[in-house]
């Protein structure tokens, strides 16, 4: 992706076809979902000029939020300020910058940390805001965890400490999206990137946390397509999710369809199934189509699935390893007891999990 129509045509002159140019301006949602259509992963090239940085930034921040796999050209210094300059200049250094083009939150990290004291407690906390309202950009739970866990290495702080200021840096953007409807070019995706459901104070956010979050947004695709939980509704067990409300919002979506044989698969009304919850539970439902409505707004039936699928193989991995790290604290425990029956049945156990 290409800022300008000459480096659309000095590109495809020079034998690289799959280009595409923005024309100058910041991608716009619609240009993301029409380049979705045919890859998921892009390379952007803009121009090295402030202008053109800007609009990268503005269109890298759409792309990510929609999912897509982005990496960074970077046009060495001295040749050209863009792709069509550079390649009158020299072809190789072109075809080399698109060869080893930078994954984007590389790319950020790189350009965050250049020239930085990070032993200096408030230069730290700049890195840590700038580079965490990138990772609130990144749609997927365990891709965030991972940039995470990276960002709290280079700094040598507490993963839960950045955990906390990633929660309170996606609250208060929210609440300025949700203030500022004109900012919002596409859907407020980045609803996500923070529980809709409330959670107790003493909550841990770590591993609790992502499984909550992945299960939240599980439920909310399910209420808004409910044929999939039809078609996913065998490989489920309530002991992938967390306690309450949603191992009851899960057991609800089974009764109702147990006892809704006449509705036709697709249909769910979600009014009338709250009748038999918990108020807690009626007020996760509510939470829930509202988080659908606004995080899944732009999916059709085939973008759904594909992100239930994603979703629940993360959360089904959260539980064998948590499941797993059970067991192998019981197995300690019946090694210590000498219990040689117990024993048997948790290797057992551990053996069918893996």
């Amino acid at each position: 992706l290409v800022e300008g129509q000459m480096d659309v045509i000095a590109c495809h002159q020079a034998g690289m076809k799959n280009v595409v140019a923005s024309s100058g301006t910041a991608l716009t949602f619609e240009q993301v979902k029409l380049l979705k259509r045919y890859s998921n992963n892009v390379a952007i090239a803009f121009d090295t000029d402030a202008a053109g940085q800007n609009a990268a930034k503005r269109g890298i921040d759409l792309a990510l939020e929609q999912g897509m796999n982005i990496k960074i050209i970077q046009i060495p210094a001295g040749c050209g300020k863009d792709a069509d300059e550079c390649l009158k200049k020299n072809l190789d250094i072109w075809f080399k910058a698109v060869e080893n083009a930078k994954e984007v939150m590389e790319w950020y990290f790189a350009s965050v940390m250049v020239g930085t004291d990070k032993r200096d407690p408030k230069q730290k906390q700049k890195i840590a805001d700038t580079l965490i309202a990138e990772i609130i950009r990144l749609p997927y739970a365990v891709e965030r965890d991972h940039w995470l866990k990276k960002l709290a290495d280079e700094l040598g702080v507490d993963h839960t400490t950045l955990t906390s200021e990633m929660r309170r840096l996606a609250s208060a953007k929210l609440t300025h999206r949700v203030s500022h409807p004109e900012l919002n070019e596409g859907p407020l995706r980045n609803q996500r990137d923070s529980s809709a459901l409330p959670q107790n104070d003493n909550e841990d956010w770590g591993e609790q946390g992502k499984t909550r979050l992945l299960a939240e947004n599980i439920f909310a695709l399910f209420l808004k397509f409910p044929k999939l939980f039809v078609e996913h509704d065998a490989g489920l067990s309530r002991g992938f999710f967390p306690p309450a409300p949603l191992v009851g919002l899960y057991e609800s979506l089974k009764n109702h369809y147990n006892g809704s044989a006449c509705l036709p698969i697709g249909m769910v009304d979600v009014k009338v199934m709250p009748s038999d919850l918990e108020r807690e539970n009626q007020n996760s439902i509510d939470i829930l189509v509202l988080k659908a409505d606004k995080d899944y707004s732009d999916f059709n039936l085939e973008d759904a699935k594909k992100e239930v699928d994603i979703l629940l193989a993360s959360i089904k991995s959260e539980w064998q390893k948590n499941r797993r790290a059970e067991l192998t604290s019981a197995l300690k425990q019946a090694e210590k007891d000498k219990n040689t029956e117990l024993l048997q049945q948790i290797l057992k156990q551990i053996m069918e999990i893996n």
